[in-house]
């Protein structure tokens, strides 16, 4: 049987070793109203983006909006805030497998309504193409959840990309991108008639193109309501 973590074990020379123990990273913030910047109660939900498996499913308080809760450090999750009347908001969340016990997020959430936009950052897709990656399942599935939920609601699927390459090549990928999410969603039972895919190219940035981290911003498929 394997010893209890930071049990000393021995070692080659017989000198007691200790077994490292995991680090834990504490995830906290506060989600919030982007219209009315108050603290509100919504449901989360992170999952590891390796397997997309549930990690934890807890709630905001619902006065001050606050939440927290203690993870395994250095590992990537993906964390999915969801709240009645509210568009789903996606967050990638890098914690760190050593220095600061705390990783602080703050939220503010888009409210269910024509023209509200919500960038979904765990959609994947294999370099130069719009092939979706198996880190996209968790992100997906959020998606066919608020539409389920939902069911008068439409979206717009947008896709854009970073200014690396020709404009022409950008604006194919881009709406290659969109039509695969698109595609996914229908397969999964929301009728097309719900969806609208359209790709934008490197024609709105969100950041300036001048760093790897910049691009990386850029490179996003985004929601709205229509």
């Amino acid at each position: 049987p394997e010893e209890p973590a930071g049990e000393p074990v021995a070692s080659a020379a017989g000198a007691p070793v200790a077994k490292p123990v995991p680090s834990t990273v504490l995830v906290k913030g506060k989600i919030m109203s982007l219209r009315y910047l108050n603290g509100m109660e919504a449901d989360i939900e992170l999952m590891d983006l390796d397997d997309a498996s549930l990690v934890a499913r807890f709630k905001s308080d619902a006065v001050t909006g606050e939440y927290m809760v203690a993870v395994p450090g250095g590992r990537e999750y993906a964390m999915y805030i969801k709240a009645n009347g509210h568009l789903v908001h996606s967050e990638r969340i890098e914690v760190p497998e050593n220095g600061s016990s705390n990783f602080n997020r703050d939220v503010r959430m888009e409210l269910l309504e024509s023209g509200s936009v919500s960038t979904m950052r765990n959609l994947f897709f294999a370099v130069n193409s719009a092939a979706l990656e198996e880190s996209s399942k968790a992100e997906l599935g959020q998606l066919v959840e608020l539409m389920q939920r939902n069911p008068s609601l439409r979206l717009e699927v947008s896709g854009h990309t970073d200014s690396d390459g020709g404009e022409e090549l950008n604006q194919k990928l881009s709406e290659a991108r969109a039509q695969a999410v698109r595609q996914h969603l229908i397969a999964q039972g929301i009728s097309a008639d719900r969806l609208v895919a359209v790709g934008h190219g490197a024609s709105k940035p969100v950041a300036p193109n001048d760093s790897e981290e910049n691009k990386a911003r850029n490179r996003r498929t985004e929601i709205a309501v229509l």
